[in-house]
């Protein structure tokens, strides 16, 4: 029963993964097209996407192999936790 949850939330995160990277195909080719604008709507993105998965992530009792390492990257550099870090510089500099 492990085995076949395992492979169920892993498929899923790689869909993430698949989409992450077509996303960012997609954030290139618009970063040429119009200036850069696309970039920045992208990256954000990125960040809630990831953030969500981290959530998600969180909520199992469970550890996974494989592509959760991904996932693990991005649960350390939260959405949260990166505007935390922005907002604490921003008032160390004023």
């Amino acid at each position: 029963m492990m085995e076949k949850i395992d492979k169920v939330d892993q498929s899923i995160v790689t869909h993430f993964a698949v989409l992450w990277l077509i996303t960012f195909s997609i954030t290139l080719i618009g970063a040429i097209i119009l200036n850069g604008w696309w970039v920045l709507l992208w990256f954000v993105i990125g960040l809630v996407v990831s953030d969500r998965l981290a959530e998600w992530k969180e909520k199992k009792d469970y550890k996974v192999k494989g592509i959760y390492n991904l996932s693990d990257r991005f649960a350390q550099w939260r959405f949260r936790d990166v505007y935390e870090q922005i907002l604490l510089n921003i008032k160390g500099e004023l």
